[in-house]
């Protein structure tokens, strides 16, 4: 694993990686991450999940000891849509101007629920498009994580600020990769066919969408994690 992302730097290449949720434990891979997600499937995965994302699950979430040491991406959390428990406790949890002692890092979106008809889906050659506009919000998301991997909370204001700002080199280059999912996303939703719901994934409530165009061939997404909880006994974190 660690090969496969020396080499994916070396080529200026981005990788995601899949990892189960005791993958955060390994410094060495997390430090060269720009962005963690952890996500599970149950309810007792997915609270795992949320644990290992607090603001204080991780003693290296902290300052640098002497300012010289790389600080590892902390993991940011992603609730599906049938968790809404779960994206109501985060989001009440940090939603002062100090978070509390459990507030966890929580994205702003809830991805939409996979069934085991699904698998199939994923694994063949071609995605429908409600999958393929999935991918493109969370590397959206990822992306503005990246940006600012240490932030209390992504917004869509957030992801607006980081559209519009192109001041600096790095500015530019976050601002074109995003404008280019937004173009994407919105291909993708003129892509159903007749018949087809176009809906979008599951968002929170007062989450959208900042609009913007560009040239969705710019599309990159960054290195990234998404780190899985599975159900282990009666372990629900």
């Amino acid at each position: 694993m660690l090969d496969a992302m020396r080499a994916a730097e070396e080529q200026g290449r981005d990788l995601v990686l899949a990892l189960p949720i005791d993958g955060l434990r390994d410094g060495q891979v997390r430090v060269a991450l720009d962005a963690v997600v952890t996500v599970g499937r149950d309810h007792p995965a997915s609270a795992r999940a949320m644990s290992a994302a607090r603001f204080d699950a991780w003693a290296s979430d902290g300052p640098d000891a002497g300012g010289e040491a790389p600080r590892p991406a902390p993991p940011w959390f992603l609730p599906c849509s049938h968790q809404v428990n779960l994206w109501t406790q985060a989001s009440l949890a940090a939603s002062g101007p100090v978070p509390l002692p459990f507030a966890t890092r929580l994205l702003p979106f809830m991805a939409p629920r996979l069934g085991q008809a699904d698998i199939p889906v994923l694994v063949g050659e071609a995605l429908p498009p409600a999958i393929l506009r999935t991918a493109v919000l969370v590397a959206s998301l990822a992306i503005a994580v990246a940006a600012d991997p240490h932030a209390r909370r992504i917004e869509a204001a957030t992801l607006a600020a980081l559209m519009a700002a192109r001041e600096l080199e790095r500015e530019r280059r976050t601002s074109d990769r995003l404008l280019a999912l937004s173009a994407e996303f919105e291909r993708l939703e003129g892509a159903g066919m007749p018949g087809r719901s176009t809906r979008t994934p599951s968002l929170p409530p007062a989450r959208r969408r900042p609009e913007a165009h560009a040239n969705p061939r710019m599309a990159r997404t960054p290195r990234a994690a998404v780190l899985r909880s599975r159900r282990q006994g009666n372990d629900a974190g």
